[in-house]
Parts: C-alpha cells; structure tokens; sequence
C-alpha cells in the first residue's frame, strides 16, 4: 500500500514486514516490531516510534484514500498492536 498525496515531500510505504518513510533528506525503514503504540484521532493516524531518536509517523486521513487507510488499521490491529481511538 503506498500514501504518496504530496509525492514530492513524503511517500510512506507498508509492507508486511515493514515501514518506510522517504523524505527530500532519505530514507528510513522501520520494522513494525518498532511500533511502540498506534493512535487514531478523527483526522490523523499516528505511529510512535520506538527507536533511539524516537518520533511520530502522522497520515493525514483527509489526504489519504479512506479504504488504505482502514486496510491499514485493519493489518497494524490484527498483526502489530492494538489500535487506541481518541
């Protein structure tokens, strides 16, 4: 599944194995066993990272296609961690 709503910025892809974030200064790819917790308001997804330099992966639900994201939230709760809804 890929997010690539300003595809000049940021292209975010989930594998089953893992995240990868590319950005204008790299590339970083996270295991989901690096997922520390997942929180999900009424306009963003949040993913915490447990890293050594910790930080938050955000989606945009209002510029994202809403079907990815509920087969995104489908997968991270049924195989990564359990969803919290804010």
């Amino acid at each position: 599944m890929r997010l690539d709503k300003f595809p000049n910025r940021y292209k975010l892809t989930f594998t089953y194995s893992d995240i990868c974030v590319k950005s204008p200064l790299g590339e970083l790819t996270h295991k989901w066993s690096k997922i520390e917790k997942v929180i999900l308001t009424k306009n963003f997804l949040f993913f915490y990272i447990k890293e050594r330099n910790g930080y938050i992966i955000s989606i945009s639900k209002k510029d994202s296609d809403y079907r990815k994201i509920e087969e995104l939230l489908s997968f991270v709760e049924k195989n990564v961690i359990p969803v919290i809804k804010v």
